[in-house]
């Protein structure tokens, strides 16, 4: 399937169908930098370790995850 054909199916979609798809491609973005896994391991440890943040925090670093629109 080429970019085109994808294009063309995207347009067909629904407005939720298109947010779902939005948000799917956003996560794999994310997910597959570099250093991902290593990252969430760290943070896994951390967590373990008694380590905490506050929802506050937690918002902040995860609007700093999203690849740029």
């Amino acid at each position: 399937m080429s970019v085109q054909d994808i294009k063309e199916q995207i347009s067909r979609l629904t407005m939720d169908e298109q947010l779902q798809l939005e948000a799917f491609l956003k996560a794999k973005l994310v997910t597959s930098r570099a250093g991902f896994r290593d990252r969430v391991d760290a943070a896994h440890r951390r967590m373990d370790s008694g380590e905490s943040i506050s929802s506050d925090q937690l918002r902040a670093l995860l609007a700093r995850q999203q690849p740029a629109a």
